[in-house]
């Protein structure tokens, strides 16, 4: 069976977990009572903190338990292994393995998290916002947990935690807390884990283990960096009982959980930020009319609550816009509550003032989520460009940029490519903001490119899609900064 396939160690202030959550987790326990939390990373092999391991003793692994006091299965330990480079107490290196007295048999509710064996996913770790954490400990009140906890923590910054924590954090060492909770005493050697995208598959993989942090559980956690012990992990499993660990191979792609991509409401696939988007026909897409002193553009809903337009001639000041938005049988007017420009690259983000109503049968425009996806979509001709008084698509292929800089008498810089309207079209200029797209799987509408301007019948695009990081990240952090309801 596949490791970490879809199908919060300290949690402080989290909720019940979904039971299937329980798979790759383990109860560990002495003769007596349950004492850390830990992964099952192979059929022999348990990962969880060294200094769960501090006190000798007959352990004993239960998996499967949901709730922590009732395992479907249970094995004795019959090998217990600190890091060689560990002390007590020296959480550098807070990393340990257990190996079982047999092997596990996977099924539907035992089976193994990921571990990524390339270590370059280390250069991705920083940049990642949140993850979510699992585990048996505290609850809010100091409360003991029965049931499986489950928390999403933001990243924090190596300088504020250490102030958090008091010590310093070193490149194995990841820190995460949030404002709602954190892991707790009784978490200890539980996961920190986040989503790895490959092929077509989303796999749940471990990127840290709960090792230490503040008393009261409510600010920050330290987290031993898993794939910066990947090499010990392999070898040590290798020289004890001749296994592979599982995990992904390359080339793999970071994919956050539901939870992470929180501004997107029904986020559930694999391909697409926005999983209730358009398909079939350009008719089926919200395209909002952006006014302003001065200026008039088009755009096009991406979210419940963002426009994409272009950048060029639109006013600073967001009170003094207004966004119109027109369906089958509602109308519906907007002020802008906040604007995001990438002036260089004439492209601008407008956040509404409220989330849009139910709409008929229209949608927000698909973006696509993985940089693999996008690049797919960029080398898929021929595009389309849709013309409103034909109710009617039109393909089209880029222009040769030399030609058309002669034409329009200006030069393209390289966010730019130029169209040529086809002949059976109509070559009115068309209105900043007009679209390109493409069409994908399952007939998904895809935002390619905006008309950034016109000139007798040949169209300026600005490439929108390779700003999609920059665009979404603005939707996370907004979202992250929203006020608890």
């Amino acid at each position: 069976m596949p490791c970490g396939l879809e199908s919060k160690a300290r949690i402080f202030g989290g909720e019940d977990a979904r039971p299937e959550s329980a798979s790759f987790l383990a109860a560990i326990y002495n003769k007596k009572s349950f004492i850390c939390s830990g992964t099952l990373i192979s059929k022999r092999f348990v990962l969880t903190a060294a200094h769960c391991l501090d006190v000798k003793q007959d352990l004993f692994v239960g998996l499967g338990a949901y709730s922590k006091s009732n395992p479907l299965e249970k094995y004795p330990v019959s090998q217990q292994i600190q890091h060689p480079q560990y002390r007590n107490g020296f959480a550098p290196y807070d990393i340990g393995l257990l190996k079982l007295s047999a092997r596990v048999v996977y099924n539907f509710n035992i089976k193994p998290i990921c571990i990524c064996t390339d270590k370059r996913i280390n250069s991705k770790i920083p940049s990642l916002p949140t993850f979510e954490a699992f585990g048996w400990g505290l609850k809010e009140h100091f409360k003991d947990s029965e049931i499986l906890q489950t928390i999403t923590l933001n990243q924090l910054d190596k300088d504020i935690c250490k102030e958090l924590v008091a010590q310093d954090l070193l490149p194995s060492q990841i820190c995460a807390g949030s404002k709602k909770g954190d892991s707790c005493k009784g978490d200890s050697g539980g996961p920190l884990i986040n989503k790895i995208k490959l092929y077509d598959n989303i796999y749940t993989t471990q990127l840290g283990i709960v090792s230490f942090g503040t008393a009261a559980c409510n600010s920050a956690a330290v987290y031993t960096n898993v794939t910066s012990f990947v090499d010990w992990i392999q070898e040590t499993i290798k020289s004890s009982d001749d296994e592979q660990l599982n995990g992904p191979e390359v080339p793999f792609q970071f994919r956050e959980a539901p939870s992470v991509r929180s501004p997107v409401s029904n986020y559930n696939t694999q391909e697409f930020f926005y999983d209730d988007c358009a398909q079939e026909t350009m008719g089926s897409v919200i395209r909002p009319t952006i006014y302003g002193p001065g200026f008039q553009a088009q755009g096009v809903l991406i979210h419940s609550q963002f426009v994409i337009t272009v950048a060029t001639d639109l006013p600073e000041n967001h009170n003094s816009l207004e966004v119109t938005l027109m369906g089958e049988q509602n109308y519906e007017e907007h002020k802008v509550s906040s604007v995001f420009k990438l002036p260089e690259y004439d492209i601008a983000l407008l956040k509404l003032d409220r989330k849009l109503d139910r709409y008929d049968s229209l949608k927000p425009i698909c973006m696509l989520a993985s940089e693999e996806s996008q690049e797919k979509a960029q080398k898929g001709l021929p595009f389309a460009i849709f013309d409103d008084g034909k109710a009617k698509n039109f393909a089209v292929r880029p222009a040769d940029p030399n030609l058309c800089e002669h034409h329009i008498g200006a030069k393209l810089d390289q966010n730019q490519f130029c169209v040529e309207s086809p002949p059976e079209m109509n070559r009115a200029p068309k209105t900043s903001g007009e679209i390109m797209t493409t069409i994908m799987k399952k007939s998904h509408i895809i935002l390619l490119a905006m008309v950034s301007y016109s000139s007798d019948g040949l169209h300026v695009f600005t490439n929108v899609i390779k700003h999609t990081n920059w665009i979404w990240d603005i939707i996370y952090k907004d979202q992250l900064n929203r006020p608890s309801q």
